[in-house]
């Protein structure tokens, strides 16, 4: 048995994609009995959300996006609706109103807040052929890490984060439903919630707005964004092996940010999150 990081693949396969909300819910269905034995964590929105300044970040970021920027990221298909959306949701209190709007409605939790792809491990294993491997679609086949934001929150906000950015646009779209439904099922039976698939969906829908915060940032400074995540600008004494590990941070940053941004804005724009709460 081997086990590879999520980083190691450009998008999730459906088994890993199982797997990892497997684990969501069985997290979420033990933190809704748990939460109140660990009183030291905070509401997400006073911890996380707020602590980074997210709300402000999202609109700050927003009112420097151009159609010519956001064409550039997405191409011409959608720039105009994008934009809509995002200034839509950049009105004064609208960022944290939709975060309220889940937090009311979703079932309190414990929630991870970056249960993304490359905060993962998946197993493999090798098919009797020994020429392929194949990730195992049940919680025991991943391992989630980087835990320092975790918090008391809706588990619709993780599920918003790790189905919007981790698998493909045309995945998600295809998978989205099956994913969902999964997820339910495994929550309320471990559980014992009657958690709706509807309130699910409409919690889902809400929580695809918190991601778009990282979405605007890169849309408004792709450059800056890209520096920020690729690490310190190197001096003028660096040497020749410095500069090509810059220029390959570089480029795994410019994968990660801009892959993601469209991710997040077309999740959000497909499932009509602005309408919503707007």
């Amino acid at each position: 048995m081997a086990w590879n990081r999520g980083t190691e693949a450009p998008k999730l396969r459906r088994r890993q994609a199982e797997a990892l909300i497997s684990l969501l819910a069985r997290v979420h269905a033990w933190g809704l009995k748990g939460k109140d034995s660990l009183p030291w964590l905070q509401d997400c929105r006073d911890g996380y959300l707020l602590k980074h300044g997210l709300p402000d970040l999202f609109r700050s970021s927003v009112a420097k996006i151009t159609e010519e920027k956001t064409e550039a990221l997405l191409g011409t298909a959608d720039t105009r609706n994008v934009m809509d959306m995002l200034q839509t949701l950049a009105k004064p209190g609208l960022y944290e109103f939709a975060v309220d709007m889940v937090m009311q409605s979703s079932p309190m939790t414990i929630v991870h807040m970056d249960a993304r792809q490359g905060n993962a491990f998946f197993e493999e294993e090798k098919e009797e052929e020994g020429n392929s491997t194949a990730s195992h679609a049940t919680a025991e086949g991943v391992k989630l890490f980087d835990w320092q934001n975790v918090s008391r929150g809706g588990g619709a906000l993780d599920l918003a984060y790790t189905l919007s950015g981790s698998l493909s646009v045309c995945d998600r779209r295809a998978w989205q439903e099956d994913l969902l439904a999964q997820y339910l099922q495994e929550f309320c039976q471990l559980s014992g919630s009657s958690y709706s698939l509807d309130e699910l969906k409409d919690d889902y829908r809400k929580a695809l707005i918190w991601p778009l915060v990282w979405a605007a940032l890169t849309c408004a400074d792709v450059e800056g964004t890209v520096d920020h995540c690729a690490g310190p600008i190197l001096g003028g004494a660096c040497s020749a092996e410095e500069l090509a590990k810059r220029s390959h941070a570089r480029e795994v940053a410019r994968d990660f940010v801009t892959v993601g941004a469209e991710r997040y804005l077309r999740a959000a724009l497909d499932e009509g999150s602005a309408h919503v709460v707007g």
